[in-house]
């Protein structure tokens, strides 16, 4: 299990951890994934599944949960895509919805105590693993609520590790693009269904207090209300329609492109249309940086390619106005 950190400016109650899992065995219609850490999930939760084609991290969609260990958790298999081993599982919190590592702690061994009960067959060595993750957080969570990064840090599953955070860090680094955009008015949706699928669960949580001081209230509970983060202010059908409109001309000028990066660069197209970053050519390089295709921020044939459909398309809305 690893755990790494980012440095972009963010206040702590909103910022994020990522938690990295991967599925480790998908049978008899029934999908499951280890986390490799413990986790606050709960039936009827989901969570997103991406695959890594070519270095290349595509969203599948949604697993909504039926069962849940301390480490690890079963899904059913969805129509909409068939999982397999390998693929990524990812959820984040917000560090403010954590709370304190002796609630998050409590919670977790009161998951393990009922999962021992229920399961005569439950091995030391899986008690073993819950320990070692409770340990591993326990060091986290002061780092985390000290951090005002915008991503406090990433947990990964054994699996995950196994791959390395190289491979990782490209699907990270697409999420947190993507989610900035939603910020800034350019909805998921942009980049296509199956990103606005799991957006849903990988949205910042929009919450409406921070955590209380137990002391100052007399000991009591403290609670976090969280309101529905995918209530996104802002973004409206026009954005969706100029991102539909863009979408035709990215297929007909990049149709060589793979699938990803042309749903890229419909987002970035949209996203410039919205907002006319004075040097779109500066724009369109930094912004590629920051994505899981930080090597286009060299292909020179790329970003003209962006800036002249997106000049059409401009014209296109001068000659019907």
């Amino acid at each position: 299990m690893g755990q790494t950190a980012s440095a972009q400016p963010h206040t702590e109650s909103h910022s994020l951890v990522y938690f990295l899992g991967m599925v480790s065995e998908v049978r008899g219609g029934v999908v499951h994934v280890d986390l490799g850490t413990v986790h606050n999930l709960k039936e009827r939760d989901q969570v997103a599944v991406f695959r890594a084609e070519d270095s290349v991290f595509s969203p599948l969609g949604l697993l909504t949960i039926d069962q849940c260990g301390p480490v690890s958790l079963t899904a059913p298999v969805t129509r909409k895509f068939e999982p397999r081993f390998g693929d990524f599982v990812v959820y984040v919190r917000a560090v403010a919805q954590l709370g304190t590592f002796e609630r998050y702690r409590d919670s977790v061994l009161a998951t393990l105590l009922l999962e021992t009960r229920d399961r005569s067959g439950y091995s030391s060595f899986r008690r073993e693993d819950a320990a070692a993750a409770i340990d591993e957080l326990r060091r986290a969570f002061p780092e985390w609520h000290r951090s005002r990064s915008r991503i406090a840090g990433t947990i990964q599953g054994r699996l995950a590790t196994s791959r390395g955070e190289a491979v990782t860090r490209p699907l990270l680094k697409q999420i947190d693009q993507y989610r900035r955009f939603e910020e800034d008015g350019v909805p998921a949706e942009v980049a296509g269904k199956e990103w606005d699928d799991v957006m849903t669960v990988l949205r910042e949580p929009r919450l409406e207090g921070l955590l209380s001081d137990p002391e100052a209230d007399g000991g009591a509970e403290s609670e976090i209300a969280v309101t529905d983060p995918n209530a996104i202010p802002g973004p409206t059908q026009t954005i969706v329609q100029v991102g539909r409109s863009l979408r035709s001309l990215v297929q007909d000028r990049l149709f060589d492109r793979p699938q990803e990066i042309q749903n890229l660069a419909v987002v970035y197209a949209t996203r410039m249309f919205h907002r006319q970053p004075s040097q779109e050519a500066t724009w369109l390089r930094r912004e590629l940086n920051a994505s899981q295709f930080n090597w286009l921020s060299q292909d020179e044939q790329f970003i003209i390619d962006v800036s002249n459909l997106l000049q059409s398309f401009r014209d296109q809305q001068a000659n019907s106005n």
